[in-house]
């Protein structure tokens, strides 16, 4: 089971504990390196840009239900009347969303046609599984109503997250959005912590109510007496919340409907109050998740008391507030496995998209929307209101994280890029000493314009899964540089399998960015006698200026790698080629480092080298360029080797991608290894 504190583990909140050193020697290039973009926005633009007013279309995703409570499919834009805080707004796009009716006769039953996972925005889920307002009963049926749901009324495509919620640990995350359904499948049954009945019930709100059935049986198993039962649950509702809007704030990120499946006994039968802490938690709650656009469809857990669910006297208040606020449904029985299944897919599949234009504001200001069919008998679900975005200096420190997040992985309200620098990362080695170099060239005078002189220089790295499994930060004064470029490098440990690196430089005070990208792939093939690593592309250049950034003193974390331990090449003579080639002709060299462990313990690598462009089936008549044939390199025991490679492109070659291909074999053994690196011209 994969369980994380919530941010750490779902968007990834970063505990970023760096320190840096002054670099003694160089860093290094890579594979698929990505050519820098010179797009870069002076201060004073940028400004005139956000100063300007812009208009933008505002998206709402409305399900209707008719008279028959079925879903309506018969409306048009015109049907429907839309408000923003109270003021009429005229509807400029209309959409329909609706997956086809099953045909049924007397005889048989006809599955429903599969949707097309490409005509529909993929619908998203997140089940969350409330063990802190729940009893032992509670959790069992949550965690059937979720298997059944997933089993039986998802769709191709759909995508799925797995969360659970207590006082003591609060979020965390068991799957993240997958459509690998049998996965969520499976960590669904791994799903364990201790539910606490004492939680579900405000007291205060019912009186009378006695702890009898489950509730009683909880008790005794957690050696509870029936009066710590009777817990501060505001306090709870508070923690709950909190948790929640950080949630919330995490998936403003992610595009399109976020639907939760909330499986809880809820917090109390009266509506929050404004005026109450916990109350007031909870409308904030309410406003977030509905300018995420993630309605709640609150699915209430108490169980054994059949007459009070069918009397809808249920200490409900707080689950039907978020679902009615947030564009959900509230569902009182949790036993009504099936039916509460259907009633969400439906709602989900069968909706309506409402735009109407807005007047970009950056004021962070809360707009209710109201959403009318006006046919008689017609009910509506929407959200109820969004948010503006807030200009940076005014985020929380949880929502510029978020925001960093949103910066490297793609582009939002918060995180326009203003340049863009190339970034490489290089396999050099095995083991957790550290094996991967990661290093950036960086424009100082370029970014200086576009970002700054006070910034946070921020290196993440993650995993297939979009995990960030390695993160260091420092922050830096770019006018101490002197120089136009700066060779920015790391040393981290990594095991095997395909990561994507980002390198962040984000100003202090205003959020202007500049971010380097690159992926690296570290195979899983140990035990090889010879073992030969991507190169190391360098050029002739003057002596540079280096910045290590460390990994502090956590073991294994490649702290204190040096780029010239790894790659010993003359730092006077050449710089490492990072992105593009500023011309043909150039006098180049490669770095080759390589590990033999025999037998025989003494040997001689023969190396070849050639040069194609990327996508050339190879050969002469394809564009290969011969580099090196068979050149001798001793190699032994004594850990990993190095050799520096000279050659030159030829003058007139034409722009684009090209592949270096380097291969290196032990001729008594047969032992071979081939290594590529990528370079753009």
């Amino acid at each position: 089971m994969r369980s994380t504190a919530f941010l750490s583990g779902f968007l990834c909140t970063i505990l970023l504990q760096t320190t840096v050193s002054r670099p003694v020697t160089p860093a290094t290039p890579t594979l698929a390196p990505r050519a820098p973009a010179s797009r870069a926005l002076s201060q004073s633009a940028q400004e005139r840009l956000r100063n300007e007013v812009t208009v933008t279309l505002k998206l709402v995703q409305v399900h209707v239900t008719g008279p028959d409570g079925k879903p309506a499919r018969d409306l048009e834009m015109s049907d429907f009347v839309l408000t923003d805080n109270g003021t009429p707004r005229t509807i400029t796009g209309f959409e329909k969303h609706f997956v086809p009716l099953p045909e049924e006769t007397i005889s048989e039953t006809r599955p429903e046609p599969a949707r097309d996972p490409a005509s529909l925005m993929n619908r998203k889920f997140l089940l969350l599984i409330d063990y802190e307002s729940n009893d032992l009963e509670g959790v069992a049926k949550s965690l059937r109503a979720a298997g059944e749901f997933i089993d039986s009324f998802t769709q191709p495509g759909d995508e799925v997250a797995l969360l659970s919620y207590s006082y003591s640990r609060g979020l965390a995350v068991h799957e993240y959005f997958t459509p690998d359904l049998p996965k969520v499948r499976e960590a669904l049954g791994k799903v364990l912590d201790t539910p606490r009945s004492s939680r579900g019930w405000d007291y205060s709100f019912d009186p009378d109510h006695d702890i009898v059935g489950m509730e009683l049986m909880s008790a005794q198993v957690y050696r509870e007496a029936p009066s710590a039962l009777r817990s501060n649950v505001q306090a709870n509702a508070r923690v709950f919340a909190d948790h929640m809007r950080n949630l919330a704030k995490a998936l403003r990120l992610i595009p399109g409907q976020k639907n939760i499946m909330l499986f809880s006994r809820g917090f109390g039968q009266s509506l929050p109050a404004p005026n109450d802490p916990a109350g007031a938690a909870f409308i904030d709650l309410g406003r977030e998740l509905a300018s995420a656009n993630a309605p709640v469809f609150s699915v209430n857990t108490t169980t054994g008391l059949d007459d009070k669910i069918k009397a809808g006297t249920l200490p409900n208040g707080t689950l039907r507030f978020l679902s009615e606020t947030t564009g959900g449904k509230y569902f009182p029985g949790v036993e009504r496995y099936a039916e509460n299944a259907r009633t969400i897919r439906d709602a989900t599949s069968n909706y309506y998209v409402l735009a109407f234009p807005i007047a970009a504001a950056w004021d962070g200001e809360y707009h209710v929307i109201e959403v009318h069919v006006t046919k008689p008998g017609y009910k509506v679900h929407a959200q109820r209101g969004y948010f503006n975005p807030l200009p940076f200096d005014r985020l929380s420190p949880v929502e510029k994280e978020l925001g960093l997040l949103d910066l490297a992985l793609g582009e939002g309200a918060y995180s326009r890029r203003n340049l863009e620098f190339p970034l490489a990362a290089l396999p050099f080695g095995e083991g957790r000493g550290g094996n991967t170099m990661i290093v950036a060239r960086i424009p100082v005078t370029a970014i200086r314009e576009a970002v700054g002189d006070e910034t946070e220089l921020i290196s993440l790295v993650f995993d297939s899964g979009k995990q960030v499994v390695e993160s260091r930060r420092v922050e830096l004064d770019w006018s101490t540089f002197a120089g136009e470029t700066l060779y920015e490098y790391a040393g981290v440990s990594l095991p095997p399998g395909r990561f994507d690196c980002r390198l962040v430089i984000r100003n202090l005070r205003d959020g202007r960015a500049a971010v380097g990208a690159c992926s690296v792939e570290r195979p899983d093939d140990p035990g090889r006698a010879l073992r030969l690593y991507p190169p190391l592309l360098l050029e002739r250049g003057r002596e540079a200026r280096y910045l290590r950034v460390s990994g502090g003193e956590k073991e294994g974390r490649g702290a204190d790698i040096s780029l010239n331990d790894i790659y010993p090449y003359p730092i006077d003579s050449y710089v490492p080629v990072v992105g593009s080639l500023d011309s043909d002709g150039s006098e180049l060299a490669m770095g080759l480092r390589y590990v033999w462990t025999g037998p025989p313990e003494e040997a001689e690598l023969r190396i070849s080298a050639w040069l194609e462009p990327a996508g050339s089936s190879g050969g002469e008549q394809g564009g290969r360029i011969n580099l090196a044939s068979d050149l001798p390199v001793p190699a032994g025991p004594g850990g990993p080797g190095f050799f520096l490679l000279e050659f030159e492109i030829p003058e007139g070659l034409a722009p684009g991608l090209y592949v270096l291909h380097v291969r290196a074999e032990e001729p008594e053994t047969g032992s071979a290894s081939e290594a590529v690196s990528a370079f753009r011209i």
